[in-house]
């Protein structure tokens, strides 16, 4: 009964290790990348690369997943643009808490298209006070308000941040839009700027996805 016991356990243990190494592919804070891939997306399947950007970094990861999707990356464009200077940005950004700002016309309905025609969305943004930039609520407001809400797909977020890891921060995308939400990409901007496609291919080849 005790053999039994123990190799009840030794199987546990090593399901869950191997569980383990399939859903983080890496989470090295000190290299400035975390990523997972707790979803597989099968062959065939629909996707979409869609973003919002201040300083393009999370821009320079749309690109690299677009060239191995085939997606041609959809930039979220605001009403109102952004300041230039980052410490305006950031006040812009702190009186947008509670707030939908608007999207420009045009890139808002390219962006809509290509979210109700997908299966599967990476969704990319900067994380801006431990949270998505209130731009990315809109656009989900907006499918909505259009569709009723995003259940039967697949939100994959790709982040990027000054030096903080996305923790929680999908929740507000998952609890607003309905749909399933992945955990996802996260880099530090300095790593986004300093060439980042073998990290991307990496993430996406985890999902089942390879150029």
């Amino acid at each position: 009964m005790k053999k039994i016991v123990i190799a009840a356990v030794i199987a546990t243990v090593i399901v869950a290790a191997v569980a383990a190494a399939y859903v983080i592919l890496s989470n090295d804070e000190d290299s400035g990348i975390e990523t997972s891939s707790d979803v597989r997306i099968p062959e065939g399947a629909s996707t979409a690369v869609i973003y919002f950007t201040w300083s393009n970094h999370a821009g320079t990861i749309a690109t690299s997943i677009g060239n191995i999707t085939g997606d041609s990356p959809i930039s979220l464009v605001p009403e109102t643009a952004y300041p230039d200077t980052y410490d305006d940005t950031v006040q812009r950004a702190e009186s947008e808490i509670g707030q939908r700002p608007a999207i420009e016309a045009s890139s808002l309905s390219s962006a809509l298209d290509a979210m109700h025609s997908a299966d599967y969305i990476f969704l990319g943004y900067p994380i801006w006070y431990q949270n998505c930039p209130k731009v990315i609520l809109t656009l989900i407001d907006e499918y909505n308000a259009l569709y009723g809400d995003m259940s039967g797909r697949t939100i994959i977020p790709f982040c990027t941040s000054a030096s903080s890891s996305p923790d929680a921060i999908y929740e507000p995308i998952r609890s607003e839009s309905g749909a399933t939400v992945a955990n996802g990409f996260w880099c530090t901007s300095s790593h986004a700027g300093g060439g980042i496609d073998d990290d991307v291919a990496s993430w996406l080849s985890g999902m089942g996805i390879s150029a």
